[in-house]
């Protein structure tokens, strides 16, 4: 999981700023500048992004969780060694997930808010403001992300190794 987990935050922090670097390029004396349709279009993709590396993330705690789950039942080992850690690790992530999701959602909503071809709410710098909250958060969400991951990892490998030294316990892959 880590190499899919970084090749994927690695994008999306690329992405998101990428994004965030053209928007302030964007801003024209009367009308945006050529490079508006590319930051519109990067901004939707990095949201896309965002949700694939971010939804991966929980994915794989869900799985992981269940899997442990099978395999303390099957094995008969302590539901509190395996199971319940593996629970309590997937609740963990859900927040920070859902963090840094909605940080990217709030960015692009005040984006829309702000877009200077029709009737803006509000001024661009209040996008610029959000659209860098979001991209610190998502690093930091990522730090956390990979902590949690790493942990989760080490307690399926420890569970692995018991179940491999049990007689009659077959694992399948």
């Amino acid at each position: 999981m880590i190499p899919l987990f970084i090749g994927l935050t690695a994008a999306n922090l690329i992405l998101l700023c990428a994004v965030f670097i053209i928007g302030l390029l964007t801003p024209g004396v009367d009308k945006p500048t050529w490079l508006y349709p590319y930051h519109l279009s990067l901004g939707i993709a990095a949201g896309m992004v965002t949700l694939a590396a971010h939804l991966a993330v929980y994915m794989y705690f869900m799985a992981t969780a269940r899997w442990l789950q099978a395999a303390t039942d099957k094995a008969n080992l302590n539901p509190h060694d395996f199971a319940a850690p593996a629970l309590a690790g997937k609740r963990r992530v859900l927040p920070w997930v859902m963090g840094a999701i909605g940080a990217v959602m709030l960015a692009m909503f005040s984006g829309a808010a702000a877009d200077p071809t029709v009737n803006p709410w509000w001024p661009g710098e209040v996008h610029m403001a959000v659209g860098a909250i979001a991209i610190v958060a998502n690093a930091f969400c990522a730090v956390v992300e990979f902590r949690k991951i790493k942990a989760q990892g080490k307690l399926m490998d420890d569970a692995l190794a018991i179940l491999n030294r049990m007689p009659g316990v077959v694992i399948q892959s």
